[in-house]
């Protein structure tokens, strides 16, 4: 898992704390957490356009930068669970609410269904 404040890549199996700088890696306040994530979502969308219509795929992609276990092959899914459970992974509301800011700001980050979920958004609205 990388460190958020020393952004090393630290083991935390034995403690949720950084052994480099002693920050708790899994209880971060929410809005730490949306600031972190900013950028590793930015860079996703830009170097990965297929994550620009899929929430999912961008999830994967996030957490799988957050810890690189979640790519090796002999990672379970329960230690997944258990990981995401305790707080090591962004939320997937963050992820998606962050994808949303970045579309809206920066048209090079949208996809091709951007326009067609703004108009179902809008159709939404006024039928409220």
């Amino acid at each position: 898992m990388i460190c958020p404040e020393c952004e090393s890549e630290e083991d935390i199996t034995v403690s949720h704390y950084c052994p480099k700088c002693y920050t708790n890696m899994l209880n971060n306040p929410f809005i730490e957490d949306i600031k972190k994530l900013r950028p590793v979502v930015e860079e996703i969308l830009t170097n990965h356009p297929e994550t620009r219509d899929n929430d999912k795929h961008l999830m994967l992609k996030v957490w799988s930068k957050q810890d690189k276990r979640v790519l090796k092959k002999d990672f379970t899914f329960w230690e997944f669970a258990v990981s995401f459970k305790d707080g090591a992974y962004a939320q997937p509301e963050s992820i998606r609410r962050t994808r949303q800011k970045l579309q809206e700001e920066n048209i090079d980050l949208r996809g091709k269904n951007y326009e067609k979920r703004q108009k179902q958004a809008e159709e939404t609205r006024k039928s409220i």
